[in-house]
C-alpha cells in the first residue's frame, strides 16, 4: 500500500504545482479576488439597502447534466478518508445537502468491494491500472 500512497503523494504534489502555475499564468487569483470583492459589496449593499439588487444565487450541481455517480464517488472518497467536514461542505456547496452515498449499491454497480474500507474511487483506479497492465 505504500507504493500507492507514494503515488498519491507524488501525484498530488505534481497537480498542485501545475495548478499554481496555471493560476499565475492566467491571472485567476486576481480575477477571483475582484469577483469576490464585487459579490461581497453586492451582499453588503442588499443588507443595508432593501431596495438594492439582490446578489445572484448560486446554481447547484445539475444531475441531469452531471453524472451523479461521479459526485457520489467523490463523496465516498472523502467519507472513507475521514474528511467529514469536506463531505458536508461539498454537499451544501453543490446544493444537495441531503444526498447520501449508498456505498453498497454504488460498489455493486461498478463491481467494487463495499466491505473494503478503501475508497471506491481508489478501487476503481486500481482496477483500471490492472487492466492497463494486462493489455
Amino acid at each position: 500500500m505504500s507504493l500507492f500512497s507514494d503515488f498519491i503523494q507524488n501525484t498530488n504534489k505534481e497537480v498542485l504545482e501545475r495548478v499554481e502555475k496555471l493560476v499565475k499564468e492566467k491571472g485567476i487569483k486576481a480575477k477571483l479576488e475582484k469577483e469576490t470583492e464585487n459579490l461581497a459589496n453586492q451582499c453588503a449593499n442588499s443588507l443595508i439597502d432593501p431596495e438594492a439588487p439582490k446578489p445572484p444565487s448560486f446554481k447547484g450541481v445539475d444531475f441531469a447534466v452531471e453524472d451523479q455517480d461521479q459526485f457520489l464517488l467523490i463523496l465516498d472518497y472523502f467519507q472513507s478518508s475521514g474528511l467529514q467536514f469536506t463531505t458536508q461542505t461539498i454537499k451544501y456547496e453543490s446544493q444537495h445537502p441531503n444526498i447520501t452515498v449508498d456505498r453498497k449499491k454504488l460498489a455493486e454497480k461498478y463491481g467494487l468491494r463495499s466491505y473494503d474500507k478503501t475508497p471506491l474511487l481508489v478501487q476503481m483506479i486500481e482496477q483500471r491500472l490492472k487492466m492497463i497492465g494486462n493489455e
